[in-house]
């Protein structure tokens, strides 16, 4: 499947802990976001804007994953002619999570 985000490893800045980066050719880096949750204080939400942008940094991992997954759960309800309720309710909620990233 086609997607329209950023291409690249997306990766914690190393230098600013609450920033998502992507390289997009050797050395040359493109700011894709920075986690800047909460007011006043910066090192008050510190830790909780560290774990954004490392969810953030993982999510085109976790999508490939996904869309692996649903490939993998088609798969097996065809050839073990599965078509249980437990297998359509994964189906159907990775599917929803795909939807939700990508349109």
């Amino acid at each position: 499947m086609k997607n329209n985000f950023t291409p690249g490893a997306w990766f914690v800045d190393g230098f600013d802990l609450t920033s998502v980066i992507v390289e997009t050719t050797p050395r040359t880096f493109k700011h894709i976001v920075k986690c800047n949750y909460g007011y006043g204080d910066p090192l008050t939400y510190l830790d909780e804007n560290k774990a954004n942008a490392r969810l953030i940094a993982a999510a085109p991992k976790m999508l490939d994953a996904l869309e692996e997954a649903v490939s993998t759960i088609e798969t097996l309800m065809c050839e073990h002619n599965d078509n249980s309720l437990s297998f359509k309710i994964s189906l159907s909620s990775i599917k929803k999570a795909i939807k939700k990233a990508t349109e």
